[in-house]
């Protein structure tokens, strides 16, 4: 249920917002055979069970570059750091860290829990 709790407030830092069902175009694992579908080639809709940010690569790294696009006062910018081992720092242009974790089993599940903290703490302070 936690996952799912935060795949959702990841798909609304991402601009997602139709409840039940999450759009999301031109994801790349998920397009469709042009020649059989041409006109929902674009067009993908998810339940939120479905949506997949703490299991695969292609849906988590867009919203790590997307937190690297925030701005913060000042022009003081996000820097997302994935390291050879299991941590991810967050921090602002100054050094300041904003998010730093290091206990999950997997990289995957590190980053992502530090995402997950990041805009918990962004939508706080924005």
């Amino acid at each position: 249920m936690k996952n799912l709790e935060n795949n959702k407030l990841i798909a609304e830092f991402m601009e997602i917002n139709a409840n039940p069902m999450y759009y999301i175009p031109n994801h790349p694992e998920l397009r469709e055979d042009k020649e059989h579908a041409p006109h929902f080639y674009l067009e993908h809709y998810f339940e939120g069970e479905e949506l997949k940010y703490h299991t695969s690569w292609d849906w988590l790294m867009p919203v790590v570059e997307k937190i690297e696009l925030v701005m913060l006062e000042n022009d003081n910018s996000i820097n997302v750091t994935i390291g050879s081992s299991l941590y991810c720092t967050i921090q602002d242009s100054h050094m300041e860290v904003i998010e730093l974790n290091t206990c999950e089993p997997t990289k995957i599940l590190t980053v992502y829990k530090a995402v997950v903290e990041f805009i918990n703490w962004y939508n706080k302070n924005k």
